[in-house]
């Protein structure tokens, strides 16, 4: 009997032991090694497989526009009422007034589409891997006073536990996700401007008009400036679509760069890393909460039993078995 008491008090040990033993034995590789999976899976099989790819929502985004291209020139009927109505006006001058109308749409709808398109792209990135935090680093046991997972939540989170003078690399490495802005509507302005030349009328390669007036005829001349429109369609189309494939992948690369340079900084990175270990040991009571109140109860359960095992123990005495 008492053998068998002190094998079982034997393998309970490393359960009822040092709570600091079991933080740093066994908790804390265990949160380790579920957060490496989750950013592995986000990392290497997620936007690693596209990061030398275009960037599908993008690409269509772009290329609906040129598309769509000839929805921004007025129709012949609405031309013709533009020329009964402006005396002052030649075929010349409204073609130079359309054309200015045509340029400022075109800019505007790539506009849109890195505002409704690359824009929550790159807030997805953030979202993601503010999930993986969440869920996965468990900071979701530490209590905010903002709903979770969401960049509110975070950026309340890193302000409320993670002070950039206690953990400075931690710090860093979490508002590199916080702080992630993709930089590329100056490129694609740059773009779009050398695409649009043949309608800037201040840029050499512009294109005059070219159409014929017939006297008295509001609708001829009309056709002729429609005409003349569509022809800078044609003329566009291909210039526009030259750059959208190649230029569509620095997104791809760029969110990729983003998530794995995260990973570095948090799970290699021996600042990052080590101070994700220290500030797990700070946080242990909210983060291990039930992990350590359950080992707590065991050790002094344990411990109970020990003083019995002892005096059961000095039972075993020969005197005590004579017959």
């Amino acid at each position: 009997l008492v053998q068998t008491a002190q094998n079982v008090m034997g393998k309970s040990s490393g359960i009822g032991g040092d709570l600091f033993n079991l933080i740093d034995q066994m908790l804390i590789p265990e949160i380790d090694n579920e957060l490496r999976k989750a950013l592995i899976g986000v990392d290497d099989l997620g936007y690693a497989e596209q990061a030398d790819k275009p960037c599908v929502e993008l690409e269509e985004a772009y290329l609906s526009v040129v598309q769509k291209l000839s929805r921004a020139i007025p129709s012949p009927d609405v031309i013709k009422e533009a020329l009964m109505t402006s005396s002052l006006y030649n075929e010349a001058q409204i073609f130079n007034e359309y054309v200015e109308d045509f340029r400022n749409s075109v800019f505007e709808a790539f506009e849109n589409v890195n505002h409704e398109v690359l824009h929550p792209l790159q807030e997805k990135v953030k979202e993601t891997l503010i999930r993986v935090l969440y869920n996965n680093a468990r900071f979701n046991k530490l209590k905010v006073p903002v709903e979770g997972p969401s960049i509110q939540w975070f950026e309340r989170f890193i302000e409320d536990y993670v002070s950039e003078k206690e953990y400075p690399a931690l710090y860093k490495a979490l508002r590199y996700i916080l702080e992630y802005q993709i930089s590329i509507e100056g490129m694609v302005e740059y773009y779009v401007t050398r695409s649009l030349y043949v309608i800037d009328r201040n840029h050499s390669d512009f294109i005059p008009y070219r159409g014929v007036h017939v006297n008295g005829d509001f609708e001829a001349n009309a056709d002729s400036i429609w005409q003349e429109l569509f022809n800078r369609v044609l003329i566009l189309d291909p210039r526009l679509k030259s750059w959208i494939k190649d230029f569509t992948a620095i997104p791809s690369h760029s969110f990729y760069s983003r998530v794995h340079k995260f990973h570095l900084k948090l799970i290699t990175d021996k600042k990052g890393a080590g101070e994700l270990r220290t500030f797990y040991i700070n946080n242990r009571n909210a983060i291990w909460s039930d992990e350590l109140l359950g080992a707590a109860r065991t050790n002094q359960a344990f411990s109970s039993w020990g003083n019995r095992v002892g005096a059961l123990d000095n039972c075993l005495k020969p005197e005590y078995f004579k017959f």
